[in-house]
């Protein structure tokens, strides 16, 4: 029962990594003159800063843009460490509303 709570603490601390990691790909990517896509790598860089080499190289991430709306999703699967029984799938997605061109122009 312990492990299975202590398992569970570490998967969330992993979602709010990626989250936050997703969600500053996005403000990256909402710069005025920046690629949506750009978004994605930003993130991929960060989770490779802040988590295990293997748990950034399951989640990967793209950065994608609409309009006035830029997003990051991550999407992967997360092993179990503690309990041997498989992976979590987790999706996560952080967004951004683009920096409006002070010229006026789209």
């Amino acid at each position: 029962m312990f492990l299975g709570i202590v398992q569970v603490g570490i998967v969330v601390h992993i979602r709010n990594v990626l989250t936050a990691n997703a969600a500053e790909g996005a403000r990256f990517a909402a710069g005025l003159g920046a690629d949506p896509s750009a978004g994605g790598s930003r993130s991929a860089d960060l989770n490779s800063q802040t988590l295990s080499a293997d748990i950034a190289g399951r989640v990967p991430c793209r950065g994608w843009g609409d309009g006035s709306l830029v997003a990051v999703d991550c999407e992967g699967h997360i092993p179990l460490f503690l309990l041997h029984v498989g992976s979590v799938s987790l999706h996560v997605r952080g967004h951004a509303l683009k920096e409006p061109d002070p010229g006026g122009s789209p």
